[in-house]
């Protein structure tokens, strides 16, 4: 009975996100969703999906950037990429530490200057429960209710313990970032944040890191918008999550695969990730000396 329960249920999220996707003619997509991680092959049969996934990990992101709230913007202030996540009833946010280094170094030069994510303006100083220049990871204090105000959602995860487990090598993960590129000032103080999404691999998968590099003749335009061209520049995107894709027993789902806090053009079209394990519960984080002992 059980069983017959779960296969119904996959079946209806099946038929769910084929219905957000826009597309109901995927012959192979069923095959896909009743295996484990997608590989390569069958992300190039799902890519219908595209639009879906886009739209959850954009569910899970914001933009998190600092500027003078007294003067007219003459350009797209700088920004980075800060997301929100809820291991086991504590809810805080997530950015890379370099991004969070750029505000105060702004600040120290500029004191006047505020930070804000999405709409809502915050004080990061306050909020810190733990940084790492070595992990690039930073954490703050945030309540349900200002995500909700700033119009997102937190990311618990399909896992059932945490850490949740790494990627396996070769199958599916995807992302959604804010590249500073990608958005537009309107009439010196309405800023419109673009977002960079994508469906692909983890090209390698370490004890520390996760790297996805992107195979440029594989790339769909699933969007319809068309593809970034070549050496585009990812910057802002640092602090994104990068998440699994996973399928149980015909249900899809996903967990936090990492961090991104970097994307290196001189290495080619590629995101360097911070695995999530080093993340805690309680939004602490575990340096690399304690956890190399383990």
């Amino acid at each position: 009975m059980k069983r017959t329960l779960l296969q119904a249920w996959g079946r209806i999220r099946f038929n769910a996100c084929l219905r957000m996707s826009r597309y109901r003619a995927l012959s192979k997509l069923f095959e896909w969703c009743q295996r484990g991680q997608a590989t390569r092959e069958e992300i190039e049969h799902a890519l219908k999906l595209g639009p879906a996934l886009s739209n959850v990990a954009a569910s899970y992101i914001a933009p998190i950037y600092w500027l003078d709230p007294h003067a007219p913007l003459t350009a797209v202030p700088q920004n980075g990429t800060i997301f929100f996540l809820n291991c086991s009833g504590t809810t805080f946010a997530v950015t890379a530490d370099h991004v969070y280094r750029a505000y105060l170094a702004k600040k120290q030069a500029a004191p006047h200057i505020v930070c804000k994510i999405g709409n809502m303006t915050v004080d990061p100083e306050n909020r810190c429960i733990d940084r790492n220049e070595d992990l690039d990871i930073v954490t703050f204090r945030i309540t349900d209710d200002e995500i909700h105000q700033i119009g997102k959602l937190a990311l618990t995860g399909s896992q059932q313990k945490w850490p949740p487990a790494p990627p396996w090598p070769g199958r599916g993960v995807f992302f959604a970032a804010y590249p500073g590129v990608a958005h537009i000032l309107h009439d010196g103080h309405i800023i419109d944040f673009g977002i960079y999404a994508a469906n692909t691999i983890a090209t390698q998968v370490t004890d520390e890191l996760i790297t996805c590099e992107f195979e440029r003749e594989r790339w769909v335009d699933h969007l319809g918008l068309g593809l970034p061209e070549e050496g585009y520049n990812l910057s802002g995107i640092s602090g994104c999550p990068l998440l699994t894709l996973v399928d149980h027993r015909g249900i899809l789902s996903w967990r936090l695969a990492g961090v991104t806090y970097g994307a290196p053009r001189c290495a080619g079209e590629m995101i360097l990730v911070r695995r999530a394990d080093f993340i805690r519960e309680d939004g602490r984080l575990t340096p690399f000396s304690v956890r190399q002992r383990f």
